[in-house]
């Protein structure tokens, strides 16, 4: 996959199930039941430690998200 990653606000934020995908990877369920997306270990790390050394609020500022 190619292109931004950009911040989408939902409306129900609620995690309702986390779901491993094979040895690399977690998929979520949210709140309005909606699940696309795998998110990769590495890829939840990188975007753990900006969202540590920025803050929730300028991550979400960006627009968009680094890719790993």
């Amino acid at each position: 996959m190619r292109g931004p990653i950009r911040f989408q606000a939902g409306h129900d934020l609620e995690l309702r199930e986390i779901e491993r995908v094979g040895n690399y990877a977690l998929s979520f369920t949210w709140g309005d039941s909606h699940s696309s997306g795998i998110y990769s270990f590495r890829y939840l790390r990188t975007l753990g430690e900006l969202v540590g050394s920025q803050g929730a609020e300028a991550v979400k500022a960006l627009g968009e998200l680094p890719r790993a």
